[in-house]
């Protein structure tokens, strides 16, 4: 079994609003976030990658 690991996403638009954050392991798609969409958050099963979505902390904020 692999290590946890933490995966975070900043992010500046300057003012436009976000599509979307997609996570790949290789080809595989395992996290996406589209804001628009519902759910707007979605999981995709893959081969040794667990997702914990109650870590998620998806900030509307400008981190910056």
């Amino acid at each position: 079994m692999g290590n946890a690991a933490t995966l975070s996403c900043q992010y500046d638009l300057e003012q436009a609003a976000l599509y979307s954050v997609r996570w790949y392991f290789g080809t595989e798609e395992f996290y996406r976030y589209v804001p628009k969409e519902t759910p707007p958050t979605l999981v995709f099963p893959v081969s040794g990658i667990n997702v914990d979505v109650s870590y998620n902390n998806i900030s509307h904020h400008k981190p910056f």
